[in-house]
């Protein structure tokens, strides 16, 4: 039976409060089962979840990683504050990359 588990959202990936990224990876990780699972019956769900995990795992490791990020920015850990200014002047290329991620269309690659 515990083949056919799944976890989503914090349960998965905790996310650290950064980038306000929680209930957002918890939306995204339902999307991508459910595009996954569209179509298939129960002897289809242990061969799925897998898929599901590499998925997710691809996209939360990088929003993780920028959440990380965000910490430091906001908690002046850098050594320059001068690069620390400028990322947080700049964020439009990583912005970009967080909202305009579509799940369905990266799941659907995978299927």
């Amino acid at each position: 039976m515990l083949d056919r588990l799944a976890l989503l959202g914090d349960a998965a990936h905790a996310m650290l409060p950064h980038l306000g990224q929680g209930a957002n990876q918890a939306i995204e990780d339902g999307v991508a089962l459910a595009v996954l699972l569209e179509g298939c019956g129960p002897a289809d769900v242990p061969g799925i979840l897998p898929r599901y995990e590499r998925v997710r795992r691809v996209r939360t490791d990088v929003v993780q990683a920028e959440a990380r990020q965000n910490g430091l920015r906001y908690d002046s850990k850098y050594e320059s504050l001068a690069q620390r200014d400028l990322e947080i002047a700049n964020p439009a290329t990583f912005r970009k990359s967080l909202y305009d991620y579509d799940v369905e269309k990266a799941t659907s690659a995978c299927r």
